[in-house]
Formats: structure tokens, C-alpha cells, sequence
């Protein structure tokens, strides 16, 4: 056999040694890629909403987080809020809070939001509001009366939009503004009688509303202005149509504390293909190089 045969050997020899190297580390780095855990970034606490946010002592006092608490995979274990008060943080699995105030004073309500992961969220602007309770302007004043609600329909499918008409009384004096929840996790307050909503999510969903008179108290909650309204399965924001309705066809209906900052996105992906494409390189230089000189 001749130098430059034997030259040839050793270079045939060498392609398949960094074939087999780098296909090896190839393997490795989509083990590495498509087995490991990237975990989902924190939860985000984006909207506080409360209601009414002003009154006279004795103030009964809604708060919502719903909507407005996601991460990357859309779970939340727990929500926590702080009256502001001095009453002790309540922590539950449900975004829909309530409250009586029986001080006078402005008090800042915070809420936080708990990934599956144990991650706390919140507290800051976003999820902070303020509720104002006045002292009792009249002490033989009475209570006005919520005596009914009237919604434009009380069925339908997503988005479903519903108009609310509120019918109240003021015993001893007027009326000067109207609060309702609409039972998904939205409220408003105005001083007008009538709203409208659009529901986004399927559910069943309890509407109520509260009225308030000259002297700033409010009517308390009652039957009598209570509706509930169902929404079905339709079209979200930004869905297509996927199927044509049948005439006929029934459709389905469907506080304070330390808060932990949100957790950073995973960078293991980047990192993951940096190594791919490192892995590549290393095996490529391993095909192509050049024959080591040998003694014979």
C-alpha cells in the first residue's frame, strides 16, 4: 500500500469518525432541546377593579381581579387582596371579592395573583384602587330602593351584548348614581340608569345593581334587581366561524404582604439552540478536516 493510499484510507476513516461524532452529539442536543421543562413565565396582575368605590359607613364593597391575571399558560392557583383597612388579607381561589367598610376614611385595596408554580404577582398600580367612605350626611336618612333590572335579552351566544335598564326609588330624596355587576368579573358605576356590556366568555352570570341617593348611601342587594344571563358557545374576539348554526338545534350553554416579583421568561430555548447550531458546526468541522499526517 502507498503513502497516498494509505493518506486515502486515513481520510475516509476520519469522514466517518466526525460523521459518527457529530451524529452522537446531534442525538444529545435534541435530547437536551425536546425533553427538558421550559418553564411558563410569571403570572401578570394587570387590572384592579372595585365597586362602589365611594359612600358612607356601612359600605359594602365588590373588588375583581378576573381577566386580568394571565401567565404563559393562562393557570392561576390563588388571588389575594388587601382591604386597606386593617382587616387581614383574603386569599381564595375565586377573582370576585367583597367587603364591608365601617370607617370613615380612603383606603387603597391591592390584590396579588399566584401562579401554579407558587409565583406571586401584584400590588403595584396596575392592581391597586381606592375607595372612599364618608361619614352619614342625614342619621334618619333612608335607604333607596333598587326595584328592578331589566336587560335587553337574557340569552345568546358569544360575544353577547346585553343592554340594562335600572328602575329605583329615593324615599326621602333623588337618586344621583347607578352601580351594577355584571357577574363575569366586570362592574360599572355611572350616573346614568342605563349600561351595556358585552359578554365575552360562555357561563351563566348573575347581573345585579345598586343604586345611590343625594345623601351618598347606597340601596343594599336585593332580588328584585338581580338577572341572570346566559351565554353560549359563539364567536370570541377575533374567531372565525367554523360552522353554520341550524335552525332549530338546541346549542349548548355553556391583602398587603410580601409579593414576589414575576418570575423571567425561561431563556432555555436560546440557549438550547445556541448548542444545536454550536453542535453543528463542531461536527462539520469534523467531516471536512483534513487528513492527519502519519508516520509509516
Amino acid at each position: 500500500m502507498t503513502c497516498s493510499q494509505n493518506g486515502k484510507v486515513l481520510s475516509k476513516f476520519s469522514f466517518f469518525r466526525g460523521l459518527e461524532t457529530a451524529g452522537f452529539f446531534l442525538v444529545l442536543t435534541a435530547f437536551f432541546l425536546f425533553t427538558r421543562p421550559v418553564r411558563a413565565a410569571g403570572p401578570v396582575c394587570s387590572r384592579l377593579m372595585v365597586g362602589p368605590s365611594s359612600g358612607v359607613r356601612n359600605l359594602l364593597v365588590m373588588a375583581s381581579v378576573a381577566g386580568a391575571s394571565q401567565n404563559q399558560d393562562g393557570l392561576v392557583a390563588e388571588y389575594r387582596l388587601n382591604w386597606g383597612d386593617g382587616s387581614e388579607d383574603e386569599n381564595q381561589v375565586e377573582p370576585v371579592f367583597s367587603h364591608l367598610y365601617r370607617d370613615v376614611g380612603e383606603f387603597e385595596v391591592k390584590a396579588w395573583v399566584k401562579d401554579e408554580l407558587g409565583s406571586w404577582a401584584g400590588g403595584e398600580e396596575n392592581c391597586r384602587a381606592v375607595v372612599t367612605v364618608g361619614d352619614v350626611q342625614k342619621e334618619d336618612n333612608l335607604r333607596p330602593e333598587c326595584q328592578h333590572l331589566s336587560p335587553s335579552t337574557v340569552s345568546g351566544l358569544k360575544p353577547l351584548t346585553v343592554k340594562f335598564e335600572i328602575e329605583a326609588v329615593d324615599p326621602d330624596g333623588t337618586l344621583n348614581h347607578y352601580w351594577v355587576d355584571f357577574g363575569d368579573g366586570y362592574f360599572a358605576q355611572q350616573d346614568s340608569a342605563s349600561f351595556q356590556h358585552v359578554y365575552q366568555t360562555e357561563g351563566a352570570f348573575f347581573a345585579q345593581a345598586r343604586v345611590r341617593d343625594n345623601n351618598q348611601q347606597w340601596s343594599g342587594l336585593t332580588v328584585n334587581c338581580k338577572e341572570e344571563i346566559s351565554v353560549g358557545a359563539g364567536l370570541g374576539v377575533g374567531e372565525k366561524p367554523t360552522a353554520t348554526p341550524v335552525p332549530g338545534k338546541p346549542l349548548a350553554v355553556g391583602g398587603g404582604g410580601e409579593a414576589s416579583p414575576s418570575a423571567a421568561p425561561e431563556t432555555g430555548w436560546s440557549i438550547g439552540w445556541l448548542w444545536f447550531l454550536g453542535m453543528i458546526g463542531f461536527g462539520l468541522t469534523l467531516i471536512f478536516r483534513p487528513a492527519e499526517d502519519q508516520a509509516f
